[in-house]
């Protein structure tokens, strides 16, 4: 069985009181965001703990706020919140997913490939950068399922 990955990622919680009918986005975005903040307060490792491998256009608080997206979402969906080390490849400035749900539409935004060592196991996130317009940087996390292009 197949799941639907988890979309971690800064966003804000604007819209979630207005009656509509829930879909994938509003139920992540004002149920399982909410309740998953608990878990990456839990679960934060420390960038210096963490062997980074290769390059990321992160700066080191962005790479810090991915990281604790990442051990946060792995601690709950696969009960391992310990990242030993990251891969990280930036992908092409051009580069859009196939897959809408990966994407992002928001200007300047661009896609690395990120592979953590959780527990012993490789697992590859998509990861989406693009300025913030309030300052800083936003970004969105996605869990590629091993066999799948995003």
């Amino acid at each position: 069985m197949r799941m639907a990955p988890l979309v971690l990622g800064a966003t804000s919680l604007e819209g979630c009181n207005r009656k509509r009918e829930p879909d994938v986005h509003f139920l992540m975005k004002c149920h399982a965001l909410p309740g998953l903040a608990a878990l990456f307060v839990a679960a934060t490792p420390a960038l210096a703990d963490v062997r980074f491998v290769g390059e990321s256009r992160a700066t080191p608080q962005l790479k810090q706020d991915v990281l604790v997206a990442i051990a946060g979402y792995s601690k709950a969906r696969h009960a391992c919140g310990t990242v030993a080390g990251v891969e990280t490849a930036p992908l092409g400035d051009k580069y859009e997913p196939k897959t809408p749900l990966y994407r992002v539409d928001a200007p300047q935004h661009l896609y690395e490939r990120w592979t953590a060592d959780l527990c012993g196991n490789r697992r590859a996130f998509l990861v989406a950068l693009w300025p913030s317009p309030k300052g800083g940087a936003d970004y969105k996390v996605v869990e590629v399922p091993p066999g799948t292009e995003p």
